[in-house]
């Protein structure tokens, strides 16, 4: 049962103006970088054993620091288990989560390709297993390796243009498509069966609030519009996306 309670007016959605083909084009660029191919399967024999060799099996309970902002690189990180949160916190000191790094994905290259120190920071967001690999193989294998190289370049315009995506839905958006979005882009990189999050498991309600750029209590009131419509259940610490359609919709209407 939905422990949230509000009285804040909100608007029901007309099934008869939602597009399924607007939503779907909108998210195709979050959905292609979240499916991305494995980075290790991408690798030749050869390459993988080189890179094999060199890496650092790190084992990390949640919460654990991976690296942070302003450090300088010394690796490239590969999740082989687990989540990883990525963060930064800016000059007035406040904490904004940016994304999640899933199984199979690498993280940490931006500033490791730009030899510049990190701009964010990166934390296991679950119990996770990561390989560290030394920058002298990454770079040794990106230079004799166009896929490689085409991988890690592919990935970066990705990021970019999902980043500027959210920005412009986090800082124009109404309250009720940033909720939509976020919990649509958790649901990428946390679900455990169809359409269920262990969401609250993990993110406290301040936290959810802030990946929203949002109030905490706004941020309530607006989860409990959702479970009237609908849309989502909140079942203690864990939220079932009820129907991921119409939170597009939503999503896009913000």
């Amino acid at each position: 049962m939905c422990c949230f309670s509000s009285n804040a007016p909100h608007t029901i959605i007309d099934s008869q103006d939602f597009h399924p083909m607007n939503s779907h084009t909108a998210y195709n660029l979050w959905e292609s970088l979240e499916n991305a191919a494995d980075f290790w399967q991408i690798l030749s024999n050869e390459q993988r054993a080189i890179l094999d060799s060199a890496k650092e099996v790190l084992r990390l309970e949640k919460g654990e620091i991976v690296f942070r902002q302003g450090e300088m690189p010394q690796q490239l990180f590969y999740v082989q288990a687990g989540t990883v949160k990525v963060s930064r916190t800016g000059g007035a000191g406040k904490y904004q989560i940016l994304r999640f790094i899933s199984q199979g994905e690498i993280f940490g290259y931006g500033a490791a390709m730009a030899d510049e120190p990190y701009v964010v920071s990166a934390e296991a967001f679950e119990d996770c297993e990561i390989w560290a690999i030394s920058l002298s193989c990454v770079r040794h294998t990106l230079l004799h390796s166009p896929e490689v190289a085409h991988y890690v370049l592919r990935r970066l315009a990705q990021e970019l243009a999902t980043a500027d995506c959210r920005l412009v839905s986090l800082t124009h958006g109404h309250l009720r498509g940033r909720m939509a979005e976020t919990l649509l882009f958790l649901s990428r990189i946390n679900s455990r069966e169809e359409g269920h999050l262990d969401v609250l498991a993990h993110l406290t309600r301040r936290e959810l609030a802030a990946l929203s750029n949002m109030s905490t209590a706004n941020a309530i009131r607006t989860l409990t519009q959702f479970v009237e419509e609908g849309l989502i259940v909140v079942e203690g610490r864990h939220i079932r996306l009820l129907d991921v359609h119409r939170l597009q919709f939503v999503a896009l209407q913000g």
